[in-house]
């Protein structure tokens, strides 16, 4: 019964802050991407209240203006909850940020009684820090595919790349799942080190085109262990930014 009168105050309150809102209007603003009238119109509200934090936090959000929405949002936390869409739209913007600090203060702060969606993009978050933590099966359908791809290549090793290169010239490539790039550096080397061969056989080790055919081997070699290296990270930055689009895609 208490919980209920509560949850009617609350309620109460909410939609008395908005009366003195024009919300039709801040609808019109933001449709139509009027930022400019849309700011004016914000700062002219000279009441204090959870609602006009909370359509300043929605404003900053459109806006991308992350210290703006996390300002607002915390001081209309309780009201910005309510809302299953702005929640939505914040994981998925947030989730695709690239401040690492930002994206983990919103979703370590987020109420665990938010909606599925919302629980979704969290669970996404934590898996595209470590996919480890969980299994194909705690994704829809629909992620599963991405989820695993981008496992596969998180738990490829970078070094081990660059050691199988360093044996055979391209298997790091191979390794990290760019078959056709192994077969060009493999031949690459291969023609490279033949070339120094010959010229060192026939020409000795002193002469100058022997010296140009083993330098220009060693660059190719060396930068074929380098790039292999590479081409793990890459693939895992790849595969990851794949996996939260497709997140992202599917819960918002």
């Amino acid at each position: 019964m208490k919980r209920s009168l509560n949850s009617f105050f609350l309620t109460f309150c909410i939609a008395f802050s908005f009366a003195q809102i024009d919300v039709k209007f801040i609808d019109h603003l933001a449709t139509n991407n009027l930022i400019n009238e849309h700011t004016s119109y914000l700062n002219s509200l000279t009441t204090i209240s959870d609602s006009v934090y909370y359509f300043k936090a929605k404003f900053n959000l459109k806006y991308a203006n992350d210290s703006g929405f996390m300002d607002n949002y915390a001081k209309s936390k309780l009201l910005c909850q309510k809302d299953t869409l702005l929640i939505n739209q914040a994981s998925a913007y947030f989730l695709n940020n690239n401040n690492k600090l930002v994206i983990q203060t919103w979703f370590n702060g987020l109420n665990e009684n938010t909606n599925t969606g919302c629980l979704g993009l969290t669970m996404a978050y934590k898996a595209s820090l470590d996919p480890n933590l969980y299994t194909k099966e705690t994704f829809p359908f629909e992620l599963q595919r991405s989820y695993l791809k981008y496992k596969r290549v998180y738990n490829k090793k970078p070094v081990a790349a660059a050691f199988f290169s360093a044996i055979i010239p391209g298997s790091g490539k191979l390794y990290a799942g760019k078959t056709k790039t192994f077969f060009l550096t493999f031949l690459l080397n291969a023609a490279y080190a033949a070339q120094t061969m010959e010229s060192t056989k026939k020409l000795g080790i002193k002469n100058p085109l022997s010296i140009i055919n083993a330098t220009a081997f060693t660059v190719f070699y060396l930068s074929n262990i380098y790039g292999s290296y590479k081409a793990v990270i890459d693939l895992r930055k790849e595969r990851k930014k794949q996996f939260i689009t497709d997140a992202t895609n599917f819960y918002n």
